[in-house]
């Protein structure tokens, strides 16, 4: 089967939209909005992994350059994540659909119990018609401001929720392999 048809037969997909992306452009959140409600218009069930809490936290205080400090990152991130949600909401319920937040960290998907409670809550704004938005909750786990993207997230997510199939949208060129080299496809 080609890639085309097997996109075509994904009934679960995880999108993971980059803070590059979401920061530049405004209009990004009513074109993604739009392609969210056409495939849920298909029957399929979309969850979103979404950068941007920081860079929008950073313009929303004023600041002129992204902070090195950890505890502002963590005040940008949670400033941020509220005109995040806003900007989704507003661009979603214009296409008919509900958005829901859903913040999770690296300790919450690797604890099993913690791990499950995710993947019910997920499963459930699912089941309703709505959309999850996932973003990692940087105001509260510095790892992930360290070390963490929401590349990783939605890696991570994807067999949380049964995906069929992950999106990234993001400005960056590729992505790496293990060895570090860039993958070809």
């Amino acid at each position: 089967m080609s890639e085309r048809a097997q996109r075509r037969r994904a009934r679960r997909v995880v999108i993971k939209v980059g803070s590059g992306t979401l920061a530049s452009d405004e209009g990004v959140y009513d074109r993604l909005a739009h392609a969210v409600a056409a495939a849920h218009h298909e029957e399929r069930a979309v969850v979103l992994v979404s950068s941007g809490a920081i860079a929008l936290g950073v313009r929303a205080l004023g600041w002129k350059a992204r902070p090195r400090e950890m505890a502002k990152l963590q005040a940008a991130a949670a400033t941020g994540q509220t005109a995040l949600m806003l900007l989704y909401e507003q661009a979603f319920r214009r296409e008919g659909l509900q958005v829901a937040q859903v913040l999770l960290t690296h300790t919450d998907l690797s604890d099993r119990i913690r791990g499950n409670n995710a993947r019910a809550a997920i499963k459930a704004l699912l089941d309703a018609g709505a959309v999850p938005v996932l973003n990692e909750n940087d105001s509260v786990s510095v790892e992930e401001i360290k070390f963490g993207d929401n590349d990783q997230l939605a890696a991570l997510v994807a067999p949380l929720v049964d995906a069929d199939l992950v999106i990234l949208l993001s400005d960056v060129e590729g992505l790496l392999g293990a060895d570090g080299a860039r993958i070809p496809i």
